[in-house]
């Protein structure tokens, strides 16, 4: 088997969903989040997202998808393999489900509520969500990553999970899959194969827009390698 003959995953992060496009920043709604308590369909704006997507996949000559068993995994990518030629769908992997990093102590205490209150008005808190939102998000992932974090999943059990799939993809017989999924999904996997430090993992997250594709190759003796990460498609004229 030469690298061209190689099996090439394509890890793709769904489109843009409901709650992100209405979520300015409020404490509960964040919480909600790493709860795991949003699997909303895809705005008009991810929609489109994965009809692009559907295209770079066609120009990929991808033969079969699989997705997470989310909303906006799945949706993503049913419209993306109906712009793709009709791709089959072959399963959803509830093993691929976004993870559920829990609940901060920090976050639950009154003084965020107060500051970030309903009574400040919207502009700032879309103002707010902007500048602070980046820094939320990575400082959480290290809280995650360093077990600081309550009712959440925990990594070990993550690790079990993608491996298993991972396991499950060597066996099917197409040579190029697309696995349409989440960005932590895609962070950890990468993390794990790779060994990103925790720092590296943390801030890689940010690099994983809607619908980027991070492709992994394996060679016939199971050795994995990082084609590119995170790549941001764009429709050949």
């Amino acid at each position: 088997m030469n690298k061209h003959d190689m099996r090439q995953y394509y890890f793709i992060r769904h489109g843009e969903q409901q709650h992100q496009k209405i979520h300015i920043l409020d404490i509960p709604t964040f919480i909600e989040a790493t709860r795991g308590g949003f699997n909303e369909p895809l705005t008009e704006k991810g929609e489109q997202q994965a009809k692009k997507l559907g295209v770079f996949l066609e120009q990929e000559q991808i033969e079969v998808l699989y997705s997470s068993n989310l909303k906006r995994a799945k949706q993503t990518a049913d419209i993306a393999a109906q712009n793709a030629g009709d791709i089959p769908i072959r399963k959803r992997f509830e093993e691929l489900n976004e993870v559920i990093i829990g609940e901060s102590v920090t976050l639950n205490k009154v003084w965020w509520r107060r500051i970030l209150s309903s009574r400040i008005p919207v502009f700032i808190r879309k103002s707010l969500t902007n500048i602070l939102a980046p820094f939320f998000k990575l400082w959480l992932v290290k809280q995650w990553l360093s077990g600081n974090t309550i009712n959440g999943d925990q990594l070990p059990q993550v690790e079990k999970r993608l491996q298993n799939v991972l396991l499950e993809l060597d066996t099917q017989p197409e040579q190029r899959i697309g696995i349409v999924c989440h960005g932590w999904i895609i962070m950890l996997m990468v993390r794990m194969l790779f060994g990103l430090s925790w720092r590296k993992a943390a801030s890689a997250i940010f690099k994983l827009k809607h619908t980027s594709v991070t492709r992994i190759d394996t060679d016939e003796n199971g050795k994995r390698y990082l084609r590119y990460f995170a790549y941001e498609h764009k429709e050949k004229k």
